[in-house]
């Protein structure tokens, strides 16, 4: 989902309140920014990610990293 204000995607998480007695209070949410999600995954997450075609790579994480959605297809061990 992109923000309406900021224009950045986001993930939104949420999930129901319940009063002492079981009833349904409401909800509660809260909208992630996806860019910082990547900021923080990055050095550690992004490190298995491989191909041979470093260009195609670099794309792909550049698109996830400016919260571009789509579809990108690419080789992965000689299939696409």
């Amino acid at each position: 989902m992109v923000d309406a204000l900021t224009q950045i995607t986001v993930l939104t998480l949420s999930m129901p309140v319940h009063r002492r007695d079981g009833s349904f209070a409401g909800v509660t949410a809260i909208d992630v920014l996806v860019p910082g999600i990547f900021e923080e995954l990055i050095p550690v997450k992004l490190e298995f990610l491989k191909s041979d075609d470093l260009d195609q790579l670099e794309a792909l994480i550049k698109d996830a990293m400016d919260s571009r959605s789509g579809i990108r297809k690419m080789e992965y061990n000689g299939r696409e």
